[in-house]
């Protein structure tokens, strides 16, 4: 059974909605408050998949973007209002506690920047594999070298068999591991290097 994008948002707008509806008039310890909440928690993901679609199928980017700014600026005093039952005392108040559509915002300015590679990302996960076959791969597939053999430093061939002869921590062993710098290489998360 496929689901439009249109049935997607027609289903988080309702979440958002019944969440918005117990946040405001309902009193926080009863049971319909925590149900109508806990049926809003299905907003943020809905539009996350939402958000993530859009962003490789719209045709202007820097559109899309500067609507989602321009909404999250438009609703910020409503939503303050709404979430503190106040004005806010300042403009930095009002500024430093973001909704929602600022998070989406600056997520999709974070997608827009890794896919136009001015910053070199290694997927975190990956970085703490990146001695096992799945690793390899990613590093292989990627173009990536590795600044540091974390892994064959420990004597061992993956993390769950670090994690068999209990060692502390991926973190632990990493931070045994040189980091690499030269010249011709960049130093990014994980103590991998792009070519």
């Amino acid at each position: 059974m496929k689901i439009s994008a249109n049935t997607l948002k027609f289903i988080a707008i309702t979440a958002m909605t019944l969440d918005h509806i117990a946040l405001v008039f309902l009193p926080a310890d009863s049971l319909l408050y925590f149900f109508m909440r806990f049926i809003g928690r299905t907003t943020a993901p809905v539009l996350t998949f939402l958000l993530v679609e859009s962003f490789h199928h719209t045709r202007n980017r820097s559109k899309y973007i500067g609507r989602l700014f321009l909404f999250a600026a438009i609703s910020q005093p409503a939503y303050y209002i709404m979430v503190y039952g106040r004005t806010p005392g300042s403009a930095a108040e009002l500024l430093l506690n973001w909704n929602v559509m600022y998070t989406f915002a600056v997520s999709l300015l974070m997608l827009m920047t890794v896919e136009s590679r001015r910053i070199n990302v290694y997927v975190n996960v990956l970085s703490y594999v990146d001695n096992d076959e799945a690793g390899r791969k990613f590093e292989k597939d990627n173009n990536f070298k590795r600044g540091c053999d974390t892994l064959e430093r420990a004597e061992v061939k993956d993390w769950n068999d670090a994690l068999k002869k209990n060692l502390e921590s991926p973190i632990a062993v990493k931070s045994n591991a040189p980091e690499v710098e030269t010249k011709e290489t960049m130093p990014t998360v994980g103590g991998v290097i792009r070519k």
